[in-house]
């Protein structure tokens, strides 16, 4: 009986730990303003497989159904996340340079080059407006 008793007092004690979580986050959200997170804590909190309680055969498998759903949920967000971040202005630069050096060309070089270019033309003209300025004088 009191390793019964043992696992019933972990059992709500983990329950209480995670709503002490889910509990936490959404304090953040809301100090954040962010609805919609909030609304997703509530629906995760709802489908989450830990709520799934009892060692039998259909309580196993409700949580490992939700296990998976959770993870397909989690893996949409990944490739949504990987989408914005291939939309940033750094990868695009990227992929121009894997693009032109994978036929032959080396776009940082050329950059160099340019910008070495414009600073030799500047210092030429730095030069001349000192020149006048002198002539004047």
């Amino acid at each position: 009986m009191l390793e019964s008793d043992n696992k019933e007092t972990e059992s709500i004690n983990a329950e209480r730990d995670r709503r002490n979580v889910i509990m936490a986050k959404v304090n953040v959200a809301y100090a954040k303003g962010d609805q919609a997170a909030i609304e997703k804590l509530i629906i995760e909190f709802g489908q989450d497989p830990e709520a799934i309680t009892g060692g039998d055969i259909a309580s196993r498998l409700v949580k490992t159904i939700r296990r998976i759903a959770q993870l397909r949920r989690r893996a949409a967000e990944v490739a949504r996340e990987i989408e914005l971040l291939k939309q940033t202005e750094l990868i695009e630069l990227m992929t121009t340079i894997t693009e032109a050096k994978a036929l032959g060309g080396d776009p940082l070089a050329d950059l160099a080059q340019q910008i070495m270019q414009q600073i030799s033309e500047r210092k030429i003209e730095l030069e001349m407006i000192r020149q006048q300025r002198m002539a004047r004088v």
